[in-house]
């Protein structure tokens, strides 16, 4: 089996395709109009594809990470956001906060 590209995921592409110019690389950006990615083909094999952060609003990437680390700490935040609405402790507790 052999790999067709490897993708190296950065933080600012911009600032990406300037570092690796600045070390000789060819890098051609894969759109022109709000590019998302950049390519660095070689004479032979794969090639590399700097791949900006997917755009995901800050906000969402807050809740992915919560959810995705709710195993390693114990806390099940699914349950607790699903006890919110239907709880009325909780309801009572949070009446008049804005919740």
């Amino acid at each position: 089996m052999k790999a067709s590209h490897v993708i190296y995921k950065v933080d600012d592409l911009y600032q990406a395709v300037e570092e690796f110019k600045g070390k000789g690389f060819e890098v051609e950006y894969g759109t022109k109009k709000k590019p998302y990615n950049a390519i660095i083909y070689f004479s032979d094999g794969p090639y590399l594809e700097l791949l900006a952060s997917s755009g995901m609003p800050r906000f969402m990437k807050g809740i992915q990470h919560i959810l995705r680390n709710e195993g390693r700490t114990g806390t099940n935040y699914q349950g607790i956001m699903r006890r919110s609405h239907t709880d009325p402790v909780y309801r009572k507790r949070n009446q008049g906060s804005g919740i």
